[in-house]
């Protein structure tokens, strides 16, 4: 079942605070037993608030799109052109509230990034994610093909996880 009142748009600086709130409960929901304790401590409202009151302004080629129900945020996506592969956008981010997955805000979201992607001249899409991360099948599910891997290492941390990519060669079976 779909969320009813569901609409995407562009961010604004308003949504700050409903960007952290999604994003604090999605890290801590979905990445408990995927990274460090001390890492997901640094995820606080107040810390994440901050971090994307500047987002806009220090990252103007970034995408960043919220997902909202009446006016609540319940999900966000952050995408971008891949600067090293010319052609290809990538969905850097995305994050909808624990308790409203599975409810299509994921895929409204991933699909809104595809099309502006595409407004800006992407022909081909990739995301990368953690290997244990569960919301692996969406992203199979969407018919993205497992291509590749790298290490993300966080040395103070003695962090060294694997991230896989999914890639969608041609864009225009997203939209």
């Amino acid at each position: 079942m779909e969320i009813k009142n569901l609409k995407i748009r562009l961010a604004s600086l308003k949504d700050a605070a409903g960007i952290a709130r999604v994003q604090v409960d999605s890290y801590l929901s979905a990445y408990r037993d995927l990274l460090p304790d001390e890492y997901l401590a640094n995820f606080t409202y107040k810390e994440q608030e901050k971090d994307w009151q500047g987002w806009q302004k220090e990252h103007p080629q970034d995408i960043l799109l919220v997902a909202e129900e009446s006016v609540a945020v319940i999900g966000y996506a952050l995408s971008r052109d891949v600067v090293e592969e010319p052609g290809w956008g990538e969905v850097a981010a995305l994050h909808v509230s624990p308790l409203l997955k599975r409810k299509g805000t994921g895929k409204a979201l991933f699909k809104e990034c595809a099309r502006k992607l595409s407004e800006h001249g992407c022909r081909s899409l990739l995301i990368w994610t953690l290997e244990g991360n569960p919301s692996r099948g969406f992203y199979e599910h969407l018919g993205g093909e497992l291509d590749g891997t790298k290490h993300w290492i966080i040395e103070e941390l003695g962090f060294n996880k694997i991230e896989v990519c999914y890639r969608w060669k041609d864009l225009s079976s997203l939209l």
